[in-house]
């Protein structure tokens, strides 16, 4: 976990990948098989609801963030009904010091998805999440053709579909939480 922010870390989020492909009987690639970005500068929830304490100012935390070597392409699906093209990791270096962590596939979108081309095989996840999600998903993206994720705090405002009907839509075997 960071020492400024609630949220784990990119490595915290990496461990969870690590046990979850161990537990379908995957391999985990390593870490130095994704692309690696480092953002310096970062206070977080702990320092905001803190009242901004000087003794967290002093030491405040790098984001690491990884995205797959193949594709830093990802799908959000807006309110309008069509899909537009962003980043899995985006460059945060000019961001201020509270928003650094919003690396992670632009923080905490309704519904987005990461199409990997080098993966032909129809191979396709259902991550559903919050916040601590975000760190998480970019590992994933090697071993799925598509990789949808689901903010269920706020899917609703973009798509009402239940999860039955998107699983069953989009062939998804894995449905992670």
């Amino acid at each position: 976990y960071f020492r400024t922010d609630h949220h784990w870390t990119a490595l915290g989020a990496y461990y969870s990948y690590c046990e979850l492909m161990r537990a379908k009987g995957v391999g985990p690639l390593a870490l130095d098989q994704y692309v690696k970005y480092e953002f310096p500068g970062f206070l977080g929830s702990f320092y905001s609801s803190s009242g901004k304490l000087p003794q967290l100012t002093a030491r405040p935390d790098t984001v690491y963030a990884y995205h797959p070597a193949n594709t830093n392409v990802l799908s959000l699906f807006a309110k309008e009904g069509y899909w537009y093209n962003t980043t899995i990791i985006s460059d945060m270096t000019a961001a201020s010091a509270s928003n650094k962590y919003l690396t992670f596939i632009k923080g905490d979108q309704p519904l987005s998805k990461i199409d990997n081309h080098a993966v032909a095989d129809g191979s396709a996840c259902i991550v559903i999440k919050e916040s601590f999600g975000n760190a998480f998903v970019p590992f994933l993206v090697p071993h799925y053709q598509t990789v949808y994720i689901v903010d269920y705090r706020h899917i609703t405002k973009v798509d009402p579909r239940g999860l039955l009907q998107l699983q069953a839509e989009t062939g998804a075997k894995d449905v992670i939480f």
